[in-house]
C-alpha cells in the first residue's frame, strides 16, 4: 500500500487502483489513500475493471497464489491489460525457503514459465543482496532497543545500500524483479 499511495502521489496524471480480495485489507489501504480507486474482487472476473491498464504491478504477491491457480490468475492480468501493456512483479528468490503463507519461491526462469503464454519477460534482475552487512543494516536502522529515526542518518544508510547491496546476482538475490511484456494471443 505504501508504493500505492507513494506513486499516486507524485503520478496524479494516472489513475491508479489497487485490487485485492480481501476487503479488511482494501478498507484500511483508503483511509491512508482516499484518492486511490480500490476494487475488491477476482482477478479472473472479465467485468472486475471498466478499463484495461497500462501497467499492473504484483509486489511480492505470486508466492501467495497455489501453483494449481497461477495459470487462471496470470490469465486475469493478461485480460486487464492494454494490449501494450506491461506487467512490473517482484517475489522471493529460491535462495530463500518458503515461509508461512508461501507456496513457492522463484527465479526468473520459473516466473518465465508460469507467464507464458500470456506475457514474455522483456527485463528481469536480482535485487537485495543476501550478505551479513544487509543483515546488519536492517538491524541498527530496527531492532528491539531502538528505532532509527534520524533523517540524514537514514539518508546516508540508504545510499550505502543502494550503492553495495540492493543489486544482487542470481546466487545472492532475496528477490526477483521482472518486467513482462504483454503477449497476443493467437
Amino acid at each position: 500500500m505504501l508504493f500505492t499511495a507513494t506513486f499516486s502521489e507524485f503520478y496524479e496524471q494516472f489513475k491508479t487502483s489497487l485490487s485485492d480480495g480481501t476487503f479488511a485489507k482494501l478498507t484500511f489501504a483508503k483511509t491512508i489513500t482516499p484518492e486511490v480507486n480500490f476494487t475488491c474482487g477476482d482477478i479472473t472476473d472479465p467485468k472486475l475493471f471498466d478499463q484495461p491498464f497500462d501497467v499492473i504491478t504484483l509486489i511480492e504477491t505470486l508466492e501467495h497464489i497455489p501453483p494449481e491457480f497461477i495459470p487462471q490468475f496470470v490469465k486475469g492480468l493478461h485480460q486487464h491489460l492494454k494490449n501494450d501493456g506491461y506487467l512490473l512483479l517482484t517475489v522471493p528468490s529460491i535462495n530463500h525457503k518458503p515461509v508461512e503463507k508461501h507456496y513457492q519461491h522463484f527465479d526468473h526462469t520459473l516466473i518465465g514459465k508460469n507467464l507464458k503464454p500470456y506475457f514474455e519477460i522483456t527485463e528481469h534482475f536480482y535485487i537485495n543482496k543476501n550478505c551479513f552487512w544487509n543483515k546488519w543494516l536492517k538491524k541498527m536502522i530496527k531492532n528491539d532497543f531502538f528505532v532509527l529515526n534520524h533523517q540524514t542518518t537514514l539518508n546516508w544508510l540508504y545510499r550505502l545500500y543502494s550503492k553495495n547491496w540492493l543489486s544482487a546476482c542470481p546466487r545472492t538475490g532475496k528477490r526477483v524483479c521482472v518486467f513482462a511484456k504483454k503477449q497476443a494471443l493467437s
